[in-house]
């Protein structure tokens, strides 16, 4: 991008010269978009913007002019003395930057800045201007030259020597509905991008064939990798219809990132879709009360377990002739296809554990079942399905299921059984290999593991890798929101600012996962050194919600976190090996 476009761009960001009011935020600028436009990012509240940033900066221990070379005098003497602009701005309104598509060459890109403005000519008169005609100038804008106009109470800035796009965007109407029908969700961000129907194919198109030249050069698991997005991005490319996302820095300092997706009416994902229910009562039920890494639990619709159900079975079939108990993988694939079909929804967690815990003993999860007796029986059957192909390949891993039983509740347990992987790793002369140091982190030092699944009640099954003790910890939180993570102060307070009616709940927390860390590396990689400890905070939270044709996600990030993570990082920026990290 031309030094050009980097200046006018960052004055566009922090053109607040005088701005003494803060009102609600002015989207008209979205009305000057032609129909064509492939997406705009708009800029609301200005003022109210960079008030937020230098007080976030400043409880984040973070200085402006040492940390981004801005002027001491602040962000906008920076901005004044790059762009040597001081009048001319209307200081009630929005500023955006638009994209568009080259006149000739629809899958070229761009910009275009709209700047409001209370007096053009004055504003204009202190960028050096020469007259094109009797509408157009040609400026210098920290020192590059751009094309200029007026279109209502904006400036149109463009690139130098693309009269043709400016020309488009002078005469442009009928500004995309998609985007338009955004407006009001626009106005309530501080900062927003929303992508055009044209956009998003065009972003689809350039992402897949990034994606696809990277296969080329590529081998093993990352190229299925890299194949695996190249689907996901051509489903996308068919799915999607317009994309929107926005930053809203809140009165407390907390982060709310959030993004939304208008969905193809007839397209799968709303097929999929149909009929999901948001969580209900204690999404986070039989999950207990522990502190923890990561934590979430989701809705999961009838019409897609019924379409993964029927994709697994039917794989089943063309499993390829020639493998070692291949029919054991086809009765495997069925007996998942059921529990697929199955599965209505479910919670897990990623417990910090004892420093000297496997990570497998960490995770517990629940699964909420049409019929939890027909699921353990196809569950069973899957299992022991498996393991007796995993015997035929001759893996080395031995798998055994037996009968379990606990406070009258039937189950099995699941016992894996790495030790003649590990013994093979021995007999190879690398006993200290990154393979052995991967199996013995997950199952032990011995490398087995034993899993405990349980029909809770008629709807509930709760996996767990720990022991008896912690299975009956899984159960009473099934029934006792105040046994369950729900009831934690920290989850409870992030819950709290998250949207309502949600079919996605996620929860991150930074203190567990920093303790977690270390304690893997002090039982695994000694010399590593000890990361610092995060302060105890509430956990970043994620959610994701349905509504008919689209999809919103939200990110919160809160306001102690924030605080919290420019200390934290300046400390993280003086270990050796994680100092280059952190800077």
């Amino acid at each position: 991008m031309r030094l050009f476009l980097r200046s006018i761009l960052i004055l566009a960001l922090l053109s607040v010269a005088g701005w003494s009011t803060v009102g609600q935020a002015d989207t008209s600028v979205l009305d000057l978009m032609p129909s064509d436009a492939l997406a705009i990012a708009v800029i609301n509240r200005p003022a109210e913007l960079d008030t937020k940033l230098t007080k976030l900066a400043g409880e984040m221990s973070l200085s402006l002019p040492d940390e981004l070379g801005i002027s001491k005098d602040g962000l906008l003497a920076t901005v004044k003395t790059m762009a040597g602009v001081k009048e001319g701005f209307d200081e009630k309104r929005a500023v955006a930057l638009l994209v568009m598509p080259d006149v000739k060459d629809t899958t070229v890109a761009h910009p275009v800045i709209l700047i409001p403005v209370t007096d053009y000519q004055k504003l204009i008169s202190q960028l050096q201007p020469e007259k094109v005609s009797d509408t157009v100038s040609k400026v210098k804008v920290g020192g590059e030259g751009a094309l200029t106009a007026q279109k209502g109470d904006y400036a149109v800035f463009v690139e130098p020597d693309n009269d043709a796009l400016l020309a488009r965007v002078l005469e442009g109407k009928n500004p995309p509905a998609d985007v338009l029908a955004w407006k009001e969700w626009i106005g309530k961000q501080d900062v927003a991008l929303a992508l055009t129907k044209s956009g998003a194919e065009l972003f689809y198109k350039h992402a897949g064939q990034q994606f696809a030249q990277m296969s080329q050069n590529l081998g093993g698991p990352m190229m299925a990798l890299s194949m695996a997005y190249q689907g996901l991005i051509a489903m996308a490319q068919d799915e999607v219809t317009a994309a929107a996302s926005g930053l809203l820095i809140e009165k407390d300092g907390a982060l709310r990132i959030s993004a939304r997706g208008n969905l193809a009416a007839n397209g799968q994902f709303v097929k999929y879709l149909t009929g999901l229910k948001p969580l209900e009562g204690n999404p986070l039920a039989g999950l207990p009360n522990e502190p923890f890494i990561l934590a979430g639990a989701i809705a999961w619709p009838e019409a897609a377990a019924n379409a993964m159900s029927e994709a697994t079975a039917a794989s089943a079939e063309n499993f390829p002739e020639g493998f070692p108990a291949r029919d054991k993988m086809i009765e495997s694939q069925k007996a998942t296809a059921r529990m697929m079909k199955e599965f209505r929804g479910g919670a897990w967690m990623l417990r910090v554990g004892k420093a000297d815990q496997p990570i497998s003993q960490r995770a517990i999860a629940r699964a909420t079942v049409t019929d939890t007796a027909a699921f353990m029986k196809d569950n069973e059957e899957q299992t022991k399905a498996s393991a007796e192909f995993s015997q035929g390949m001759g893996v080395g891993t031995k798998i055994t299921v037996e009968p379990f039983e606990i406070d009258s509740l039937k189950g099995m347990k699941v016992i894996t059984d790495m030790s003649g992987i590990l013994s093979m790793i021995q007999g190879m002369g690398q006993p200290g290999g990154m393979e052995m140091l991967m199996i013995q982190a997950m199952y032990g030092k011995d490398g087995k593991n034993t899993m405990y699944v349980v029909a809770a009640d008629k709807q509930n099954v709760i996996y767990d890798q720990k022991d008896e003790a912690s299975v009956r910890a899984a159960i009473a939180a099934l029934s006792d929101p105040k046994a369950s993570l729900a009831a934690d102060p920290g989850v409870a307070e992030t819950a709290g600012h998250l949207p309502k009616n949600i079919h996605f709940v996620g929860y991150f927390s930074l203190p567990g996962t920093v303790k977690a860390v270390n304690d893997f590396a002090a039982a695994n990689l000694p010399a590593f050194p000890k990361i610092p400890e995060f302060p105890a905070t509430p956990p970043i939270g994620f959610s994701a919600t349905v509504e008919k044709n689209s999809v919103e996600k939200c990110l919160y990030v809160p306001a102690g976190v924030v605080k919290a993570m420019g200390p934290w990082a300046k400390k993280l920026g003086k270990l050796p090996l994680m100092g280059m990290i952190a800077k």
